[in-house]
């Protein structure tokens, strides 16, 4: 219902309802309106009318400035509905444009969204959204993160089960403290019986490309175990999981040089 013609009968059934004193009803309201001229006539009332319903009739009345209620509105919807194309967001007006129907570029025209020259309040309201935006992404992350771990963990639990080592139970150390450097503790188990702890840090990724980025503390934690440390990759589509080892992973870790610093690494791992 967020077109420029149903916020246009909204604004139109409020100013008409605004003239009558508020007497009569909003239908009877949008009888009279559609009788009108033809410019008139031909909004979008029934969707008009929700906005009313939905927003309040105050929200719609003349002495409000239409292009900052109807951002005030689409920044509403942009939070609760999530819509796909608030991903491009954060890259820029440019990118946002490519992947918005024509309906949609109108509605942001008409909020005063697309000015070359757009002022501090237009400035913040970008702003914004593009947390909005940001926000999102990263619930997408940790959801998809914690799929991995979840499916990790259940394949350590089955590998100690197939040892015969029901004694032994991995720990779910991310959701008690993310800020360990590691996802998973569980065992390795040696010749004879002997166990020494494994350190899991899962990664994974949805793209048709394998890669995961490892931090600095990442790296730390797992020059602390050494080869009791692993990164297990998982593939959210098809759900196979590569074991990369310390010394493997050694292999990809940059070094600092000069005034440089380096804070987290793109590892991108054949398959």
């Amino acid at each position: 219902m967020f077109t420029v013609s149903a916020l246009e009968a909204a604004f139109a059934i409020a100013e008409e309802m605004r003239r009558r004193e508020m007497t009569g009803s909003i239908q009877s309201t949008i009888d009279y309106l559609q009788s009108g001229p033809a410019t008139t006539a031909s909004l979008d009332f029934k969707a008009g009318a929700q906005l009313v319903h939905s927003y309040g009739l105050e929200r719609f009345l003349p002495t409000h400035d239409k292009a900052a209620t109807t951002r005030e509105l689409l920044a509403r919807y942009i939070d609760l509905e999530q819509p796909f194309w608030i991903a491009a967001v954060p890259k820029g007006r440019k990118w946002l444009r490519r992947v918005l129907d024509e309906n949609t570029v109108q509605l942001f025209a008409f909020a005063g969204l697309l000015e070359s020259y757009p002022d501090r309040n237009i400035i913040e309201w970008w702003d914004a959204v593009a947390e909005v935006a940001r926000m999102s992404a990263n619930h997408s992350l940790v959801a998809r993160g914690r799929e991995a771990e979840s499916y990790c963990l259940k394949l350590e639990r089955d590998r100690l089960v197939r040892a015969g080592r029901l004694d032994l139970m991995p720990q779910w150390t991310a959701l008690e403290d993310n800020t360990a450097g590691y996802d998973i503790k569980s065992f390795s188990i040696h010749d004879g019986g002997a166990t020494t702890p494994l350190f899991i840090e899962v990664k994974s990724f949805s793209e048709s490309r394998a890669r995961f980025f490892f931090s600095r503390n990442e790296w730390r934690v797992a020059c602390m175990h050494k080869e009791r440390y692993q990164v297990h990759l998982v593939s959210l589509a098809t759900l196979v999981t590569k074991i990369i080892s310390f010394s493997e992973l050694s292999l990809s870790i940059p070094a600092d040089n000069g005034c440089g610093h380096w804070t987290e690494v793109e590892i991108r791992p054949e398959w």
